[in-house]
């Protein structure tokens, strides 16, 4: 009697489930049905129309962007081209690059490729295929506010779909011994790269061991500098100063195997087998025994993270020195990115659901 119970019991089961799985399924065959007639809705929260086949496709054939892609992937990331920033020559007490106004405008044709992965959210990190363009700064205003405008020309490259545009990114300006001050980087999924960005890919600490004056303050000297208190950004008259040394350098395939996607990335035009160079968003400062202080902003040039400066300070005067180098954007996506894998290029695509 028992028994005749159980198995009753089983039979309602069993049948329930196979009438939820047969309605599911008639379910999935009437939207293919509505698919094959091009049927066609919008997006809920948005103003994008998508056919019930591409959604269907979506649903059936999607995973996390961040779970598929490799370093060094090429991912099918459009930033568009509505954005741009103008930076000025600048003041001292305002902000600019010391040389000549200069414009970047974002492009829908840059291709992006893998840097690694977002520590905060999981979503992936991109980097722009190759250095973008070339940006000339100068002098105390250059060196004073460079990270400021490196920052502001990247950010125009993080409105594309699937960016993280509730990223922030700080970055610094002015003059070390005359005081910094911090800014912030709001509504864009971009910035610059920076020096961090890639001692971490390269395994590099900044330390005494890249050079033995890093971090120390060896000598005393009277110079003209950096200042944001009048317009050409140099001060009037020299002052007793003692600059902190934080310039260094270092040969990268010392560190990082030049046969990994990381390197070539980094530090090399594979298509043309040469090195590439542009700046990375840090200013550092070279103080030395002769009388004089190096004002760098660091860059990626020859295969090597090294500093070149945008002006030296003297006991009698300031010099200003000109440098032109690409800038290169990291863009964040968010971390709900999903694809439905390659598109014809051989670039991943992007669901941003």
């Amino acid at each position: 009697m028992k028994n005749n119970k159980k198995l009753k019991t089983a039979l309602i089961v069993f049948i329930v489930i196979l009438a939820l799985v047969l309605c599911f399924n008639v379910g999935v065959y009437a939207a293919y049905a509505l698919a094959a007639t091009e049927v066609s809705y919008t997006k809920p929260g948005t103003s994008t129309s998508i056919s019930v086949k591409t959604a269907l496709d979506e649903l059936y054939t999607s995973q996390p962007l961040a779970k598929a892609v490799s370093v060094g992937d090429y991912v099918a990331y459009n930033a568009g081209s509505s954005k741009s920033y103008a930076s000025p020559v600048g003041t001292g007490s305002s902000h600019g690059n010391g040389y000549s106004s200069q414009t970047f405008t974002s492009s829908s044709s840059l291709k992006w490729r893998v840097l690694g992965w977002d520590e905060e959210t999981g979503g992936v990190m991109l980097i722009s295929e190759a250095p973008i363009g070339k940006f000339t700064m100068t002098g105390a205003i250059g060196y004073l506010y460079a990270e400021r405008e490196l920052n502001e020309i990247c950010k125009i490259y993080g409105y594309g779909t699937g960016a993280n545009t509730s990223k922030k990114f700080n970055y610094v300006t002015g003059d070390t011994i005359e005081g910094t001050t911090v800014g912030t980087i709001t509504g864009s999924g971009a910035r610059s790269i920076n020096v961090d960005d890639v001692n971490k890919i390269c395994g590099v600490t900044q330390s005494t061991a890249l050079t033995s004056n890093y971090g120390k303050a060896p000598y005393i000297k009277s110079i003209y500098y950096p200042t944001t208190k009048n317009s050409s950004g140099k001060s009037t008259s020299a002052k007793s100063r003692t600059d902190v040394h934080t310039y260094y350098y270092y040969t990268a395939s010392n560190y990082l195997a030049n046969t990994t996607e990381s390197y070539k990335m980094l530090f090399r035009d594979t298509a043309n087998s040469s090195n590439i160079s542009y700046w990375l968003a840090n200013s550092c400062v070279g103080s030395y025994s002769n009388e004089q202080s190096g004002f760098f902003m660091r860059c990626v040039l020859n295969g090597s993270v090294n500093g070149n400066p945008l002006g030296f300070g003297y006991s009698s005067y300031f010099s200003d020195m000109p440098l032109g180098y690409g800038i290169r954007p990291i863009v964040y996506l968010k971390s709900s990115i999903q694809t439905n894998g390659k598109n014809s290029s051989g670039a991943w695509n992007i669901i941003d659901k």
